[in-house]
């Protein structure tokens, strides 16, 4: 016991400490540079998920089926390095009772599909009643061949030193030109997301205009009246320094009659 007391006070006074990980948002996992506390570490590699084994094989037939169904890929890589991707995290979301998975919460806002943080958002963007939804709407006998989800963009920010996929295994072609199939109830509810996404794009893009065209007008009846004052101190000014050549003679022609005049009258 007080070799693990010493152990724990040395681990926390170190000053590599991965900050990420002790507020539970760390997503790099063994990738990370930083040092992760090994109490903590317990704590987060507790989650063990389950994985439906029909679903990756043959298909599965249990209406309430109680484990994850992803792609077996995915799973591997889980296994391997303790790394969960959007599609993992989405087929997780539509099983579990957490409201976070691996002590990474679930977004909020994103429950709406509309995050202020966008992709500097830090929590898991998955709309947790729609995977649920979408997880109670499988057929019977569904499995990871015929129902998957396309790779989304990444909604936690990758690590600096994340591993990109080769581009041979999600671009990789066909010997020959692959037969015509037909859309899947999944492909339909993707679609359905997207075009809600874009709609919510389209609107903030939309009151963007509509504040930029507020500030054109502001600006334009701030030039006008600028203007208008600029024109209108220009029409009054040569009225006031206006000089009549005819005004100093008769001025003058009036001073000499009565000047005359008043010295006939001492005469």
């Amino acid at each position: 016991m007080v070799k693990d007391d010493e152990q724990n006070g040395q681990e926390e006074d170190r000053k590599d400490v991965c900050r990420d990980f002790l507020n539970k948002v760390c997503n790099r996992g063994t990738r990370c540079k930083y040092y992760h506390p090994r109490g903590d570490d317990e704590d987060r590699n507790g989650d063990d998920f389950q994985f439906c084994i029909d679903y990756q094989n043959q298909g599965c037939y249990r209406a309430s089926c109680r484990f994850v169904h992803a792609p077996q890929e995915e799973i591997e890589r889980y296994r391997l390095n303790g790394d969960i991707s959007n599609l993992l995290a989405r087929a997780i979301a539509a099983v579990t009772k957490a409201d976070n998975i691996q002590g990474i919460p679930f977004c909020k806002e994103f429950q709406t599909n509309r995050c202020s943080r966008g992709p500097r958002c830090r929590y898991w963007h998955v709309n947790v009643d729609m995977e649920r939804e979408f997880r109670n709407n499988q057929p019977l006998g569904a499995s990871a061949r015929e129902y998957r989800h396309p790779l989304p963009q990444p909604l936690i920010p990758p690590a600096a030193a994340a591993r990109r996929r080769p581009a041979m295994d999600e671009y990789a072609g066909a010997a020959k030109r692959p037969a015509f199939m037909p859309p899947t109830p999944y492909a339909a509810h993707d679609l359905e997301r997207e075009n809600a996404d874009l709609k919510a794009q389209v609107e903030r893009l939309q009151l963007d205009l509509q504040r930029e065209r507020d500030r054109c007008d502001a600006l334009l009846a701030t030039i006008s009246q600028s203007t208008a004052a600029a024109a209108q101190a220009a029409v009054v000014s040569p009225q006031q320094s206006y000089h009549d050549p005819y005004a100093m003679p008769t001025r003058a022609a009036h001073y000499a009659q009565k000047q005359a005049g008043w010295y006939g009258s001492q005469n």
